[in-house]
Order: structure tokens, then sequence, then C-alpha cells
């Protein structure tokens, strides 16, 4: 019987889950007897039996062209819980934050084929403070590698270097621009590894800047509202993407940073999602301090959704839930059908974009038969050298050492050559514009001519 008298009756599949307790053998604290109360869940037109999770989960969808969302799940049971995961849970986002700090770097010079070093590096914060030393995942290290590599496998040290190559000030106004409050993220340089708080609705939110090409849209559940004769009496009126939408950030910059995402998805953390056979996929894995919580953010053009899932309280997940395991699975399930019957779509090109060849080992532009094509913002083009000089991702040099973060620059810039230690104020208020740009793009020793490559007003789906 339920709550509101009605007779419900349960056989076969329903009755799976609680098959141990059903049994004669069943001990007392498994067994269910006449009488006692469990949880049931509307299964088409029956129900079967089920429990009431201690873990919590939030999903919401939205359409970045406009913000209408799409779908929304604030936990298992709002009669229940009484709480909104998708607009009440601040959580820390993890990893999930540091697209914003790549694409503030994007600004100033980083391209996907940008090539960072992750030597360890150790940071003096300031006076009385203790020093930090960053690390990835089980102590990974992948030496100098490619900014778009360094994201889709999520490398912490790589990440805190393109932070402090901006400066920490400007990297927060930033990641403000794309809503998420400036009183939640921390002025530290571990707010590159996501220990703000933010909801799964205003990451959403923040995430469509980059499916929409660079717009911010405001997120709404009612379209229109009728009277009992058909009248309109209220309609949504949204901003669009493109049109009248406040624009965030450039298409340029939404283009590169995308292209980064892709590469989770492509040969990353994200690289389960392959398996719903799309091209035109981009995201980020999120996984809190200690496990606590567990992210996917991902979209294409039509659609960006956020999932997230963890406890209510400061309970830690198991060791291993990362996003890719916990939360990302949910997010292909949903995307799975919310995308079934809908095509690729290629992610065009917008201008400001320039394409050449480069050693994906230093970054520098070549003519070599081996080189890859790379995308740049058309004011940052590669440097060219000599396609015969000896490069190697180990002539890319990045001491291990303690950095102040009163000042340097431990980012590589696009030619593998290190930086100087001048162009990062961490402590203060952050470098002037052109410092921020020669911290990522600019080599300590002269070059040869620049080569700028091609401008492209669009390219192929294949690229």
């Amino acid at each position: 019987m339920l709550a509101n008298g009605d007779q419900v009756e349960l056989s076969g599949d329903a009755l799976r889950f609680a098959a141990a307790g059903l049994s004669p053998k069943a001990t007392a604290a498994q067994r269910i007897d006449r009488g006692a109360i469990v949880w049931l869940q509307k299964l088409g037109k029956g129900w079967r039996l089920a429990q009431m999770p201690d873990v919590q989960s939030a999903l919401v969808s939205l359409d970045p062209k406009n913000g209408a969302v799409r779908a929304w799940v604030g936990g298992f049971d709002y009669n229940h819980e009484k709480f909104d995961h998708v607009n009440q849970a601040f959580r820390q986002p993890g990893s999930s934050f540091k697209p914003f700090i790549y694409s503030a770097a994007v600004d100033e010079g980083l391209a996907p084929t940008t090539v960072i070093n992750d030597a360890p590096i150790t940071l003096n914060p300031g006076p009385g403070q203790p020093l930090w030393t960053p690390h990835n995942y089980d102590n990974e290290r992948l030496g100098a590698i490619p900014a778009s590599l360094a994201l889709a496998h999520s490398d912490n040290v790589c990440a805190v270097k393109v932070l402090l190559a901006v400066g920490i000030p400007y990297a927060r106004q930033f990641a403000s621009r794309f809503g998420l409050p400036l009183d939640q993220i921390p002025p530290y340089p571990t707010m590159v590894l996501g220990t703000g708080s933010f909801t799964p609705l205003q990451m959403a939110s923040a995430y469509a800047v980059f499916a929409n090409s660079g717009s911010q849209v405001q997120p709404y559940l009612i379209k229109r509202v009728v009277d009992a004769h058909g009248a309109v009496v209220f309609e949504h009126q949204p901003e669009l993407a493109g049109k009248n939408a406040p624009r965030i950030i450039s298409a340029a910059n939404a283009f590169l940073t995308t292209q980064m995402m892709q590469a989770v998805i492509q040969h990353g953390t994200g690289a389960a999602a392959l398996s719903l056979g799309r091209v035109d996929l981009a995201g980020k894995t999120g996984t809190s301090q200690d496990f606590h919580d567990a992210w996917f953010d991902g979209f294409n053009p039509d659609i960006v959704t956020v999932t997230w899932i963890g406890y209510n309280t400061q309970r830690n997940l198991y060791r291993g839930e990362q996003g890719a395991k916990a939360a990302l699975p949910i997010w292909m399930d949903y995307m799975r059908v919310a995308l079934q019957g809908k095509p690729d779509i290629p992610w065009p090109v917008p201008p400001g974009i320039i394409a050449a060849n480069v050693n994906s080992a230093t970054g520098f532009a070549t003519s070599s038969p081996n080189a890859v094509t790379g995308y740049f913002l058309q004011s940052f083009p590669p440097l060219a050298i000599d396609a015969q000089l000896p490069l190697s991702a180990s002539s890319t040099p990045i001491a291990a050492g303690t950095v102040s973060t009163g000042g340097g620059g431990p980012l590589v810039g696009p030619g593998g050559s290190p930086v100087g230690t001048s162009a990062v104020s961490v402590a203060g208020q952050g470098p002037g514009n052109a410092n921020r740009r020669a911290a990522i793009a600019a080599p300590v020793a002269p070059q040869p001519t620049l080569q700028p490559g091609v401008i492209l007003p669009g390219l192929p789906s294949n690229h």
C-alpha cells in the first residue's frame, strides 16, 4: 500500500533489488517482513522496489543559443529532501574550472599547441604562508606537452603555470565574466584546481559561453503562459547568442578553448564519451579535493549539460570516484538520448583564427612533413624556426624549484623557450597586458621572422 492508500503489486524484476531480503535464509538485518516500510520507484506504468540513496546527484541541460532549460534534475526526490542541488548546492568544481583559466590565457597568446612543461614547482604564497607544491593525480609527470594535452589529461602542474602566467587577479576577474560569483573564486593559486564553489546551474550557464561562441545567455524555465482561452499572458523574450546577448569572450577564443576541451573527449579523461559516436562533443571532467565531488561539464553547439554527484555532508566518495567514473556516465546516458537522430555539427572556424603547421614537440612553425596543423589567434601566430634545427621535448627546459608568487612566469612559450621571471604578480594587482602576453607568447631569445600561416574564413569539418 502506498502512502496515499493506493495498492500496488510487485513481482519479477520489480523485486530483484530486494531478493535477498525476501529469502527464508535472509539474516535479521536483511529480512523484509510484512508491514515493513519500503521505498518504491515509479517505472513506466508500474513500480519497483528501490532504496533511498546516501549519495546525491544533479543534472541540468541548457540550450546555449538562448538559455532555455531542457532538463533539470535536482536530486533523487525533492519531496523527501526539499533541496535542489541544481541551483542550491554550491560545490567545488575541481578541474572542470580549468577551462576558464585556459580561456583567459588564450587572449594572451596561449594556443592548443603551446608547449607547457609540467616540471615540478613549489610556490611561496607570501610571508607566513606554507609552501605549496601542486601535484598531478597519482603524481604522474607528462613532461613538456601541448596545452591541449595538458587540459585533456587534467595536468594540475601545467594548469597552475598557466594561471601564474596570466596572473591571479586578472584570472579571477576573467572567470567572473562567465557569471561565476567573484567572491566564490579564491584569490590563491589553488583556484585553478577548482577550490571555489558554484552550483551546477552556474557551471552550465558558464559553459554555454563556450558552446555558443562567446555569448552569455540567461537560463530560463518558462517560455510562455496562456490563459484558459488560449490568450498569451506572458512570453519570455530571451537574449540570443550572437545577437543581443552580451559577448563575454571572442568567438576565436571560444573556438580555441573548445578545441582543447574536444581533446578531453578525443584522448583525455573524458574518452569514454567517444562511445556516443560523435565528433562535435567537448567538455571537462572535475573531481574536488579528497573525492568530495565528481563533475562532468560538456556540450556541443546545440546543448550544454552538467552532471554532479556527491554527498550533502563532508563525506568523500570512494577513492577513484572521479568525474570520469562517477559523473561522466550519467552525462553520457542523457546525451545519448538528447542527441539521438541529430547530426554532428562542425565547429565553425570564426574570423581571427589562423592555421599553421607546427612541430608538436615545440610549438614552432615548421615545414617538416611530420608537422601537425595548429590553430592560433591571428594576433599570436606561431614563431618560425629552421625546420632542420634539432628540437625535442627535452629541449624545453623549465627548472624545478621555488617560484615566488610575487613574480615569475613558469610557462613555456610557443617555441619551447623558458619565459622571463618578471611577468607574473600574484600578490599584487597582476601584470599589465603586455607582460601577461610576454609570459605566454614571447621567448627569451630573439627568433626568426614570424610566419602567420593562412587566415581562414572556415575549415572543412574533418579538421
